[in-house]
């Protein structure tokens, strides 16, 4: 089942995401969807940092994703 997670702001964008594992970029002026990413589902609200954002999923990984685009930069187990 898909439950919001919340909202992050990013420097450019105010970020979604749900425990399905969807990420959703929006633009803060317009409100149009600037990139969508679908991850494993999330344990928890990604965190932004600079031009990043790291999500932890369900199955044990952490992912490093770009705030400005959505694509994954890295992948690596928690354990």
């Amino acid at each position: 089942r898909k439950r919001p997670l919340g909202l992050v702001k990013s420097q450019s964008f105010i970020i979604t995401a749900d425990s399905s594992g969807m990420i959703n970029a929006f633009n803060p002026n317009s409100g149009q969807i600037v990139w969508q990413t679908q991850t494993a589902s999330l344990a928890s609200l990604p965190s932004a940092n600079g031009g990043y954002l790291a999500v932890a999923t369900k199955q044990g990984q952490l992912i490093l994703l770009s705030s400005q685009t959505g694509k994954q930069i890295w992948m690596s187990p928690l354990t």
